[in-house]
């Protein structure tokens, strides 16, 4: 393991570090597990979010928004772009729906020998993407009292773009 897992449920996963409790996991909830592997000295981080039925509401608009964002702001991560411009891609979407004052965190950070670590995916660096960086992108939405959404990929930037480590589908419901 690259780090303890993150798994929160329900209202818990208004919180993006929360500490896995007993709390039993109910129909109509979002679960979001954050996990990360370590091969030899090298780490990955991935996050999914995963609803337990159907979900409705504010939590179904919260991970069409979130799952926008990922798609855009990861797309767009190639060499050459600036950092704070793919933080900002991830922003725009979430504010387009009305998200943006629920986004608590910066969307990436590198990955190598530590899981976090440059470049910062965030607003206000104005680093340029290099070919054979890996990073995440990981926009996320979290509401106090009904929970919240993030999705996370490890992504390895090339010559020509960028190709996601991570394997598992992003399909929320």
């Amino acid at each position: 393991m690259a780090f303890r897992p993150i798994v929160a449920s329900g209202p818990n996963g208004a919180y993006p570090h929360h500490v896995f409790t007993d709390r039993v996991i109910r129909r109509g909830e979002l679960v979001t597990i954050d996990v990360g592997a370590r091969y030899s000295l090298y780490c990955t981080d991935m996050t999914r979010t995963v609803a337990v039925g159907p979900v409705n509401g504010k939590l179904k608009d919260m991970a069409v928004a979130v799952l926008e964002a990922f798609r855009k702001a990861s797309s767009s991560v190639r060499p050459g772009v600036k950092a704070k411009e793919i933080d900002l891609i991830a922003r725009s979407v979430l504010s387009e729906y009305g998200f943006d004052s629920y986004y608590i965190h910066s969307t990436g950070h590198g990955v190598g020998i530590e899981v976090h670590e440059r470049p910062a995916i965030g607003p206000s660096n104005d680093e340029e993407l290099k070919p054979y960086e890996v990073v995440t992108v990981e926009p996320g939405v979290y509401i106090k009292g009904i929970g919240g959404v993030r999705i996370e990929d490890t992504i390895l930037i090339t010559e020509a773009g960028s190709r996601p480590i991570s394997k598992y589908p992003v399909d929320l419901f």
